[in-house]
């Protein structure tokens, strides 16, 4: 299996960004943007945003490539985020298929190791030529891209992106989340000063299916994580912003995202201090435990286990949800460990839980279960034939594994290869801890890991 089929569903969907929710049939030319004219906008861009920062940005330079060429400057990107030391050839090989799903939404990244910013040309011009068709500007439609990663350049001047990052790796969404809600919060109030406060609403509509200027609608529109990332994460600014006239609480939110999701959601809550601690004991955790069996150097992939794929779209019943898993869960975690040198880079990964009691661990349990079925019903439709073990079979994998351990075991066959694969999940609580492992392409290291942690979850 590749490695975007193993890791948690949430890494993946936070690689769609911006054009992801444009779904428009409506014909439009793409606009024909020129080196000098998209130069001459850049440095309009600069100058309103050093101004309205108080914050020169002349080491910040601007470059132009093809969709191919991006490809390359993504998986270098998450490669870096990821582990600085990490090999330039391991990075493009790890990551190429998830740059390779984020090429076709990316108009523009902000480099943090380079200073710069990189304008991928095809989806500049489509971005330009679809808000043109809607009545706005060239020059207007560049600029809300522009100062957006202006906005990146900015922060990273003023908070080092790179440190942020590496000082909550378990973070992954949460960090995200705050860096692109900031920079989509200071570009509507830049916009306001440079002339394309229209071109940014028009944006917002066509790509989030949201109006920054409808205060009463629904947190999120759509099963997403454009809303959840972009829409969410300015909103929770913003509230936050409310709460103090000094900016002292976006400031500490800039430098020290929330680890949970949740609290993005409730931003009333912010800063949990008890949650922040218990997720990180739990990262601390699933850090310190690696695959045995791996033949090579192990990539440790940390990811939030929330995701607003799991929100329910009516506004009562997602704020309900949302109170009943804080209610629920005092902390989480997810961790994906990859073969680096594997060339089928096949992986496992593990959730671990701290819940409020045993009885919120064994709801949790349930309801990830019930999600197995789910997948099982849609593994059904490509062909799957599902099997569960019996307890037979169980012992006969692990004379150590507990007896109490849940596992499901979904055999399918991908009809484009006619191969068949296994994706194997196994539950297990220990007291208020529900550790799941999953996904993994045996049993014996699914056994592996699990025992890890519940070695590690008994120690602590």
């Amino acid at each position: 299996m590749k490695y975007l089929s193993h890791i948690s569903r949430t890494l993946i969907l936070t690689a769609a960004i911006f054009l992801s929710a444009c779904a428009t049939t409506t014909p439009y030319t793409a606009y024909n943007v020129e080196r000098d004219e998209l130069q001459q906008w850049f440095s309009s861009a600069r100058n309103v945003v050093e101004h309205e920062r108080g914050i020169k940005l002349d080491n910040v330079t601007l470059s132009t490539v093809s969709s191919r060429e991006m490809l390359f400057v993504l998986s270098d990107l998450y490669g870096k985020k990821l582990d600085p030391n990490m090999t330039a050839d391991t990075r493009i090989r790890v990551f190429s298929e998830k740059a390779f799903e984020d090429v076709q939404h990316v108009q523009a990244v902000y480099d943090p190791y380079a200073k710069r910013i990189v304008v991928n040309q095809q989806n500049m011009q489509r971005y330009i030529g679809l808000l043109q068709h809607r009545g706005v500007s060239a020059r207007n439609a560049a600029l809300t891209i522009l100062i957006h990663e202006l906005i990146h350049a900015a922060d990273d001047k003023d908070y080092d992106l790179v440190a942020i990052e590496q000082r909550h790796k378990g973070d992954t969404l949460g960090v995200f989340m705050v860096a692109e809600g900031h920079a989509e919060l200071q570009t509507e109030t830049i916009c306001a000063k440079a002339g394309c406060s229209a071109a940014f609403r028009t944006a917002q509509i066509e790509f989030h299916g949201v109006d920054p200027h409808d205060t009463d609608q629904s947190l999120l529109t759509s099963k997403n994580n454009n809303g959840l990332i972009y829409v969410q994460g300015r909103k929770f600014l913003k509230a936050l912003a409310a709460r103090d006239t000094d900016g002292s609480l976006v400031r500490q939110a800039l430098n020290n995202p929330p680890g949970d999701v949740l609290e993005f959601f409730d931003p009333a809550s912010f800063p949990d201090t008890s949650r922040s601690s218990r997720r990180k004991h739990v990262y601390e955790i699933l850090e310190s435990i690696s695959l045995d069996s791996a033949e090579g150097p192990v990539l440790k992939i940390p990811a939030a286990v929330f995701n607003e794929s799991q929100l329910p779209l009516n506004k009562q019943e997602r704020i309900e949800y949302i109170r009943d898993y804080k209610r629920k869960t005092l902390a989480s975690g997810s961790m994906s460990y990859v073969e680096q040198y594997d060339q089928d880079l096949s992986s496992v990964y593990v959730r671990l839980y701290e819940t409020a009691s045993p009885t919120a661990a064994i709801e949790i349990q349930q309801d990830l279960i019930n999600d197995q079925r789910i997948l099982a019903e849609e593994l059904k439709k490509l062909g799957a034939d599902i099997r569960k073990l019996n307890a037979s079979e169980l012992k006969s994998i692990s004379g150590n594994i507990p007896a109490k351990t849940v596992r499901h075991v979904l055999n399918y066959r991908d009809r484009r290869t006619n191969e068949t694969s296994q994706l194997i999940t196994s539950f297990i609580i220990e007291g208020r801890y529900l550790i799941v492992v999953g996904n993994a392409d045996d049993h014996t290291v699914n056994d592996e890991m699990l025992l890890k942690v519940l070695h590690k979850v008994n120690a602590s």
